[in-house]
C-alpha cells in the first residue's frame, strides 16, 4: 500500500512567465528589419539628420539613437519619454546659450572675445585639444564639441521618434484571479443551471388576452354609442296614459277559439256596469 498522496486534479495553471531578453545578436536583427521595412522618405529624414550630426560629433547621434531605442521599447514608455523631454528643454537652453556666447565672442562685442580667450587657456591646460566648436578644426575640437553638443542627444531621440514612431502603445494583459481559477466542465455547469431553475419560484401566468376581433367590436360599440345623440324623452298626456292602462287590463286573446262551455259560461255572466266619463274640468286644479 502506497503512502503517496494522490495527485490533485483541481491545479490552477502555471503563471505566464516573462519573455527572455533579447541576445546582442537578435536585437541588430531586429533593428535590420525594422531599416528595411522602412519607407524611402522616413529613410531619406533619418540618414540626413544622422549624417550631419555624424560630422560635427559622432557620439551624438548614437546616444541618440540608444535613447530614442530604449524609451521606446518598454511599457513604461511614458515616463520615459517624459524624462527626456525634461533632458532635451534643459539641453537645449544650455546648447544654445553656448552658441549665443560664441556668437558674440566672433563680433568682437563687450568682454565676450576676453572671457573666450581665458576659456580656451584653461582648457588647454587641463583638457586634450581646443576649445571649438567648428568642425573644420580637425580632430583637435572633437572633445571639446562632444562635450559641449551632448546635450542635445534627448532633442535627437525627440526628433528620431516624431520621423518614425516606434513606441509600443499597447499595455500588456495582467492576469486576475478569475483567469487564473479552473474552468468547471459543461456537464456539471448544465446540471448546476437546471438545478437553479427548477429552484426558482416560476412567475404567476398572465391572463390571455382577448382576441383582436372582439376588442375591436366592443371598440366599435362604444364609439356608436357615445356619437349617437340621446333620445328624447316621450310626453304622455292624461289620455294616453288611460288608454294605456286600459290596454294593460284587458285579457289576451286566446291563441285558440273557445270551446261550447266556455262561450255558455261566458253568456251567463252579468254585464258590466259602463263606466261613467270623468269630467276633468270640475277638477280642481
Amino acid at each position: 500500500m502506497s503512502m503517496t498522496a494522490p495527485p490533485n486534479q483541481h491545479q490552477p495553471p502555471p503563471l505566464p512567465q516573462p519573455a527572455p531578453p533579447l541576445t546582442l545578436k537578435a536585437r541588430i536583427m531586429r533593428e535590420a528589419r525594422h531599416w528595411a521595412d522602412l519607407s524611402w522618405l522616413r529613410f531619406a529624414l533619418l540618414a540626413l539628420s544622422i549624417g550631419v550630426f555624424v560630422f560635427m560629433t559622432p557620439l551624438l547621434p548614437i546616444t541618440a539613437y540608444a535613447l530614442w531605442v530604449w524609451a521606446g521599447s518598454s511599457s513604461a514608455w511614458r515616463d520615459r519619454w517624459a524624462s527626456i523631454w525634461a533632458l532635451a528643454r534643459r539641453g537645449g537652453v544650455f546648447v544654445a546659450l553656448v552658441f549665443f556666447v560664441a556668437a558674440l565672442s566672433s563680433a568682437q562685442v563687450w568682454i565676450f572675445p576676453q572671457l573666450t580667450a581665458t576659456l580656451q587657456h584653461a582648457w588647454s591646460a587641463h583638457l586634450p585639444g581646443e576649445l571649438s566648436l567648428s568642425p573644420f578644426a580637425g580632430r583637435s575640437s572633437i572633445v571639446a564639441r562632444t562635450l559641449l553638443l551632448l546635450p542635445l542627444a534627448p532633442a535627437l531621440a525627440l526628433y528620431f521618434e516624431h520621423v518614425d514612431p516606434r513606441t509600443r502603445v499597447q499595455q500588456p494583459r495582467i492576469l486576475t484571479p478569475r483567469d487564473l481559477a479552473p474552468k468547471k466542465p459543461k456537464a456539471t455547469q448544465n446540471v448546476s443551471s437546471t438545478a437553479q431553475e427548477a429552484a426558482s419560484p416560476k412567475p404567476p401566468a398572465r391572463a390571455k388576452p382577448k382576441p383582436k376581433a372582439r376588442q375591436t367590436a366592443s371598440r366599435q360599440e362604444a364609439v356608436q354609442q357615445s356619437e349617437s345623440p340621446p333620445q328624447p324623452p316621450e310626453q304622455i298626456t292624461i289620455e294616453g296614459f288611460l288608454a294605456s292602462d286600459q290596454a294593460q287590463a284587458r285579457p289576451a286573446p286566446p291563441s285558440h277559439p273557445p270551446t261550447k262551455k266556455q262561450q255558455a259560461a261566458q253568456a251567463e255572466m252579468p254585464a258590466p256596469a259602463p263606466s261613467t266619463p270623468i269630467d276633468w274640468s270640475d277638477v280642481a286644479e
